[in-house]
C-alpha cells in the first residue's frame, strides 16, 4: 500500500493502529530489529519478542531497561515503528 491508497483509505486525522506482524506488508521472516518513536518524540528499539511481547529500549547511551511497548503507548498516547535495523 502507497502513501496515496492509505490516505484514500484513511483520510489525514483518522486514528489508526498499525501493530508490528498484523499489516499484510510485515513479512514474519523479517528478523530486523524494529525502532519506534513514541507519542513523546522519543525514540526506541526493538531488543526482544517474548510469547508475543516486544521488549524495547530508549535509543540513547545508557539505556538499560526494557518496556513493553504497549506500556509506552498508553503512557505517551502512541508509538510507531519508523524502520528496523539489523
Amino acid at each position: 500500500m502507497n502513501a496515496e491508497q492509505f490516505n484514500a483509505r484513511y483520510p489525514v486525522g483518522t486514528p489508526v493502529f498499525a501493530y508490528p506482524g498484523c499489516r499484510p506488508e510485515d513479512d514474519p521472516n523479517d528478523n530486523r530489529r524494529r525502532i519506534y518513536i513514541d507519542g513523546k518524540g522519543n525514540a526506541w528499539i526493538s531488543v526482544c519478542a517474548d510469547e508475543g511481547t516486544e521488549w524495547v529500549v530508549p535509543v540513547q547511551p545508557e539505556a538499560a531497561v526494557e518496556q513493553d511497548v504497549r506500556d509506552i503507548a498508553d503512557d505517551t498516547g502512541s508509538i510507531r515503528e519508523i524502520g528496523r535495523c539489523w
